[in-house]
């Protein structure tokens, strides 16, 4: 959570310099990343005032933040999929992922392992919201993916499996453009420049020209 205690200060003077309208945003950031933004206002001040203002603010916002903690909580829980482990553990297979006796999942196969090396992450999403589960899994490691560092496989659940959309060798970035209801979605890496972008096609995701 954002801005634990520490507002940001930023009154909003209007009017003459004798009355000052004070109004606060203190950012919360749910797990999910969404921003959620309780505004305390103090109202009409003189300026001798502001400073009275800003601690009654501190104080509110403080008491304020357990019960913006359980709204953050149960926003996430709404918005964002989940997946019974069994479920989650075909997708990782579909990804050519193998379980290791100590509970993770392993595809790239280091000997011996690197400080790079991370293994396979899971992110459920619903893509396109058509109510069926996507899955992100990444993987992390210099010796496998070079100096991009991390790949990742995009599935989609496809009656009781799972299809593979994109395996590629970067970091995926979702953005904001669609193409009949998918969002593009650019490989980057290393370096500046023109990275790839995917983009749906209306049955998978193809390589933009």
């Amino acid at each position: 959570m954002k801005n634990r205690g520490q507002l940001p200060v930023s009154p909003n003077i209007r009017g003459n310099q004798d009355l000052t309208p004070v109004n606060f945003a203190v950012n919360f950031l749910s797990p999910s990343g969404e921003k959620i933004v309780p505004r305390l206002r103090c109202g009409h001040l003189p300026l001798s005032g502001v400073k009275q203002c800003m601690q009654t603010v501190r104080m509110r916002a403080r008491h304020a933040l357990p019960v913006l903690a359980l709204l953050a909580m149960a926003h996430s829980a709404r918005s964002e999929p989940t997946l019974p482990p069994e479920d989650l553990a075909a997708a990782f297979s579909a990804a050519g992922f193998s379980p290791s006796p100590d509970g993770r999942y392993i595809r790239c196969q280091e000997d011996p392992p690197t400080l790079s090396y991370m293994p396979g992450a899971s992110k459920v999403v619903d893509l396109n919201g058509d109510g069926n589960p996507e899955v992100w899994i990444t993987e992390s490691s210099l010796f496998c993916y070079g100096n991009t560092g991390s790949a990742f496989v995009l599935l989609t659940r496809d009656g009781d499996g799972w299809r593979t959309l994109l395996d590629e060798v970067g970091m995926q970035q979702v953005l904001d453009i669609q193409h009949f209801g998918w969002p593009d979605i650019e490989v980057g890496g290393p370096g500046f420049g023109k990275f790839p972008v995917y983009h749906w096609n209306g049955q998978d995701y193809q390589l933009a020209k």
